[in-house]
């Protein structure tokens, strides 16, 4: 719109220079040679402002044709720029969507990376593990086979040790053979043997009735002789020697313990559930290795299943052998 102000306002000016040119031309008219000075002069003048006229009319429609097509291409450029403004809005909301979305994106890729970098730590650990196993089984496969050969090597060995064991077992069933018909002619020699044994047993306790007889004999001539008749019919008391108090019931029994300081106190294996009470008196006697009457054994302390007591030996006996574990008591020699 300026510029269509400034070119009306320079087409009265230019009419104006034509007025003064054609008037210039009419005072001239009087002389003539500035009338034919002038009058050219004003055609030169008449033409330059037709010209001019010409070019200023060329210049407005130029200006005419180019303002209205810079004025669509403003309008268009407007439409294009609303446009490109609503895209730019809908662009500006889409990044900031696609931005929004790229961050959520790159989060989810950051704990996905942390996420695989811990499956690979633990497929890495893992395998680490497999390889361990298969190094192990490996081991234990050449382990095995090392085994297997030892195995066969030692089964070869045991087989021909087998071989060997088999003909000295069939040499030691021979021998077992004749072992056993041997042994059955040694079961009868035993069970003979057996049968004198009892009867050499019956007679070795005859023997020591006998001795315990002739030892109360001599005690009594040694109290005699001592004491003489006067001491032969005192009543024998606890403290003799000869003093005889078996219990009430037949008794057999064993010496478990004897005292280490006085070889005469003894232990025996049996008590008073046996029927024992104190102060009875018990034959002490030995049967093997050959049978031997040691004394008589009096009472002196009695519990449930043992009992102590003092053997005591007439003069004649002082010297003989001390009683053992193992020796016998019994109410009497002779069962």
């Amino acid at each position: 719109m300026s510029r269509e102000k400034s070119y009306s306002s320079h087409a009265p000016g230019s009419a104006g220079r034509g007025a003064h040119a054609a008037h210039a031309c009419e005072r001239s008219v009087g002389d003539p040679d500035q009338g034919a000075i002038m009058n050219t002069l004003g055609k030169l003048l008449v033409i330059v402002n037709l010209l001019f006229a010409v070019a200023t009319g060329a210049f407005l429609a130029v200006d005419f044709a180019t303002r209205t097509q810079w004025r669509d291409a403003y309008e268009k450029r407007e439409e294009e720029v609303k446009v490109i403004r609503e895209n730019s809005d809908t662009d500006a909301e889409s990044k900031r969507i696609l931005v929004t979305e790229l961050k959520q994106a790159r989060e989810e890729l950051h704990e996905n990376h942390v996420q695989r970098q811990s499956d690979v730590s633990r497929l890495n650990l893992a395998l680490k593990q497999k390889n361990d196993e298969i190094d192990g089984l490996k081991k234990n496969v050449e382990l095995s086979s090392l085994n297997q050969q030892k195995s066969l090597e030692e089964a070869v060995r045991l087989g021909a040790e087998i071989k060997v064991l088999n003909d000295s077992l069939k040499k030691r069933q021979e021998e077992i053979t004749e072992l056993q018909k041997s042994s059955a002619k040694n079961i009868n020699l035993a069970i003979e043997a057996e049968s004198n044994s009892q009867k050499y047993n019956e007679r070795a306790r005859t023997l020591l009735s006998q001795v315990k007889q002739l030892t109360e004999k001599m005690a009594a001539l040694e109290n005699k002789l001592a004491g003489g008749d006067q001491a032969a019919k005192l009543t024998p008391q606890v403290r003799d020697r000869n003093f005889v108090n078996p219990p009430r019931v037949n008794v057999n029994g064993k010496i478990d313990h004897v005292d280490k300081t006085d070889p005469t106190l003894v232990q025996i294996t049996l008590g008073s559930d046996a029927g024992l009470e104190k102060d009875n008196t018990l034959e002490v006697f030995r049967l093997s290795p050959q049978p031997e009457y040691l004394g008589r054994l009096r009472i002196l302390d009695v519990h449930s299943n043992y009992a102590i007591g003092r053997v005591v030996r007439p003069a004649s006996m002082l010297n003989a052998d001390a009683p053992r574990p193992g020796d016998q008591v019994a109410t009497k020699t002779l069962p």
